[in-house]
């Protein structure tokens, strides 16, 4: 008989030393999909006047991580991605993430390496695949009208290994963010969008495994932040006649009737236009706040019984508002 899937549960734990794994005591919840991978990259080797197969077989650099997708009722997990967690949670002292400001891994102002636990309970023997030393590089979050806020997050691992008892594991009861009651901001001085129907929203932090490897270990070393932070998204918004004006104007650069800046006045484009996203889910309170934002490209299709005109613009940031990228608490 099969593990059912259903029975799967996930847990994450900081680890204080890089690859060395810990308690896994936070639940990973109300996961939607999970997709693992663990590869030995063997080599082949074939020699001349040695037949027509491969002679040897060798154990190649090894890779593991997961791609992991999951409603978000909170934000703790991605700290491995964006840096430190301060706060305690409430509106006087909401939780914050920081960008992390040091490249080397595991120390206070940059990211933590951490476990990841993927257990199935439905067999009367656990199955567990334990990874350690994971390192988070990019994630995505995405919303639409009727929807929940997702988010997509990559990570790549150390090592890997399978045990038989799954860390005790409780559902978490906390409720996700839905994209009812918030708002959406834009500009130099932000001010509330209306008609938003969907935005996505991209981070990552530039780290790929294979910069991390030598030729005297299988397995990668202790990461460290290479500086290639990037934040990218998409917004789409039914829009007004003004509203569609003001974000020509900020893709143009300059008064939207004059039509694109030429680049002799300024070879810069459009500063400090900001992106905020406030969530509200009951006593929850949630706020994504990006600066120094640009417009890559824009589009507003027709086409017959498509009802209103949609306009869709996707853009990059260099930073997060006072490098906070993501604040949240309950009141």
């Amino acid at each position: 008989m099969g593990k059912g899937q259903i029975y799967s549960q996930f847990m994450y734990g900081t680890e204080t030393t890089y690859g060395t794994s810990v308690t896994r005591n936070t639940v990973h919840s109300r996961i939607q999909s999970y997709d693992p991978f663990e590869r030995n990259n063997n080599i082949y080797e074939r020699g001349c006047g040695e037949g027509m197969n491969s002679v040897k077989s060798y154990y190649g650099p090894y890779d593991c991580g997961a791609t992991v997708n999951f409603n978000v009722n909170d934000f703790d997990f991605l700290k491995h991605w964006i840096g430190p967690k301060t706060g305690s949670g409430t509106a006087g002292s909401p939780y914050l993430l920081t960008e992390a400001t040091e490249p080397l891994m595991n120390s206070a102002n940059s990211i933590y390496s951490f476990s990841y636990e993927a257990a199935n309970t439905s067999d009367a023997t656990d199955d567990v695949l334990l990874f350690g030393g994971c390192v988070g590089n990019d994630f995505t979050f995405n919303g639409e009208v009727d929807g929940i806020l997702s988010c997509s997050a990559n990570f790549f691992g150390q090592k890997s290994l399978s045990v038989s008892s799954a860390t005790s594991y409780t559902p978490s009861a906390v409720s996700s963010f839905v994209m009812i009651n918030g708002s959406w901001k834009w500009g130099s001085t932000p001010s509330v969008i209306s008609g938003v129907r969907r935005f996505s929203m991209t981070y990552t932090n530039g780290m790929t495994a294979s910069d991390y490897r030598d030729i005297n270990n299988r397995f990668i070393s202790r990461p460290t932040l290479p500086g290639n932070r990037l934040y990218s998204g998409t917004l789409t918004v039914a829009t007004s006649t003004t509203l569609a004006q003001s974000i020509r104007a900020d893709f143009y650069g300059q008064v939207a009737t004059s039509g694109p800046e030429d680049g002799s006045t300024s070879v810069e484009t459009k500063a400090n236009l900001e992106f905020e996203i406030d969530f509200i889910s009951g006593s929850k309170y949630a706020v994504i706040a990006l600066d120094a934002c640009s417009i890559d490209d824009i589009s507003e299709p027709s086409a017959i019984g498509n009802g209103l005109v949609l306009m869709t613009f996707n853009f990059t940031a260099r930073e997060a508002k006072s490098n906070i990228p993501i604040k949240w608490w309950d009141v």
